[in-house]
């Protein structure tokens, strides 16, 4: 499973990797730290799974979701947030998972691995654990 983060905030950015470098089947391919960045890597390194936090700056990720659908269909993204209250949002927007920042990492590692196996959440859908 190849990952493009895309996060701003270095420190959440590093978290994440140190979070997903462990796991043998993800490899992170590439870092962004803002939402037109994000579109440039994931052309270059082709992930097989986005990661990205819904708060970038210049182009965020509410505006990245669409954009990352149109170019790249089959890509799935995953949603970050702070606030609960984007879920519907992002997943609206196009994003197949939300996880908000502070969840276990399990629940992280669980929402990128279902979306990797096309595993989308719908906008009615509750939470993490439905397929």
């Amino acid at each position: 499973m190849r990952i493009l983060i895309a996060e701003s905030n270095s420190n959440i950015a590093h978290a994440l990797q140190r979070l997903l470098q462990p796991v043998p089947e993800i490899a992170i391919v590439a870092i962004a730290s803002e939402g037109g960045e994000a579109l440039q890597l994931a052309a270059r390194y082709q992930p097989s799974v986005a990661v990205l936090n819904v708060g970038l700056p210049s182009l965020n990720g509410r505006a990245v979701i669409p954009s990352l659908r149109e170019r790249f269909p089959s890509l799935p993204i995953v949603a970050l947030a702070i606030y609960p209250a984007l879920r519907e949002m992002t997943l609206a927007a196009g994003a197949c998972r939300f996880a908000l920042l502070d969840a276990p990492p399990s629940e992280l590692i669980a929402a990128i691995q279902s979306a990797a196996d096309g595993e989308c959440q719908s906008v009615a859908g509750a939470g993490l654990e439905e397929g």
